[in-house]
C-alpha cells in the first residue's frame, strides 16, 4: 500500500526545489481542462489551479504559500 505522507512530502518538497516547473505543470494542466470542457467551468478551474499552487507553495506573486 502507499505511503502517501511520504508521497505529499515528497510533492512538497519537488514544488518547493522546483516552483517554475510546478507553475508551468499548474498551467497546462487548466489549459487543457478548459479544451476538455469548455469555457463554462473556467471560474471553477481557475479556483482549483489558484488552490494547487496555494497548497503547494507557488503563489503567482513569487511568495511562498502555506505548506501546514
Amino acid at each position: 500500500m502507499a505511503d502517501f505522507d511520504k508521497i505529499e512530502q515528497e510533492a512538497r518538497k519537488e514544488a518547493e526545489d522546483h516552483p517554475q516547473q510546478l507553475d508551468r505543470a499548474v498551467t497546462e494542466g487548466e489549459q487543457e481542462v478548459d479544451q476538455r470542457v469548455g469555457q463554462d467551468h473556467a471560474p471553477e478551474v481557475q479556483q482549483a489551479a489558484g488552490e494547487i499552487e496555494k497548497e503547494l507553495g507557488d503563489q503567482p506573486s513569487g511568495q511562498p504559500g502555506s505548506t501546514a
